[in-house]
């Protein structure tokens, strides 16, 4: 037998494919917790045992968290169906664009490849939440949240069948707080604004608040997955307190 050999995580990837990503989005990312999970749980009944001795199969559910830097990399390695785009630009427009019916417009695979030889693909999810922050000193950073819905045939992940080696990255600026512009408006027509100067954190949040929708179809993947209302809030740490800060939460308020 031979001898188990430990991997490590930093030789896997992970593709975003179809959608405003299409044909791919091959990310740089600093930490991912996609998977499927399927709980057991017991079902209460009285039977005159201290021990449970009936369970419940619970529905397959795809979910987990990507987080990345942002990077000055036009179109990801793999390249997007909107070539000006970077990850970040194509991240944030897949979490919040949405068609006339609210509907959210993107739709994509997730391949997470965790050694040369062993990965998954979770097919047709969407963004359910995603974050966006910068602090001075550091990165701007994202992560956002997926959820799965399967394949047409039910299946909520199925195996990695993308390059068994992975790309060559070449060398990229990570995108620093210095690159981030900020302006804050405010008064009836936005004609009062401040800038950066006076901004030393700033975090927005959004999120889908998306539903599983489960049918009685024989199967324990969801038939559908839907966003709801949306939800956005977000942060502001300011430098100081000045004239200009106090005419607008006057303003505000």
């Amino acid at each position: 037998m031979p001898l188990p050999i430990a991997q490590m995580g930093y030789v896997g990837s992970v593709v975003l494919r179809g959608a405003t990503f299409n044909p791919e989005l091959y990310m740089r990312v600093s930490s991912c917790s996609v998977q499927a999970k399927q709980n057991v749980e017991p079902e209460g009944v009285i039977d005159g045992k201290i021990d449970s001795t009936v369970y419940k199969v619970m529905p397959r559910e795809v979910e987990g968290e990507i987080a990345f830097p942002f990077v000055e990399e036009i179109g990801g390695v793999g390249g997007c169906a909107e070539q000006s785009q970077t990850p970040g630009n194509a991240i944030w427009n897949a979490a919040v664009k949405r068609n006339a019916e609210g509907r959210l417009l993107n739709e994509f695979d997730v391949d997470v490849r965790y050694t040369d030889s062993h990965g998954y693909t979770y097919p047709k999810c969407q963004i359910n939440t995603c974050n966006v922050s910068v602090s001075q000193g550091d990165t701007i950073k994202c992560s956002f949240n997926v959820i799965g819905k399967g394949d047409a045939a039910g299946q909520v992940r199925v195996p990695y069948a993308g390059e068994g080696k992975g790309r060559y990255n070449a060398p990229i600026r990570a995108v620093t707080f210095n690159d981030f512009r900020l302006t804050v408006g405010y008064g009836g027509d936005n004609s009062l604004t401040f800038n950066g100067d006076y901004v030393r954190d700033f975090k927005v949040n959004v999120n889908n608040n998306i539903e599983r929708v489960y049918t009685l179809n024989g199967r324990l993947a969801p038939q559908d997955i839907t966003a709801k209302k949306r939800a956005i809030d977000g942060s502001l740490t300011l430098m100081g307190y000045s004239g200009l800060i106090k005419d607008f939460y006057q303003d505000i308020y």
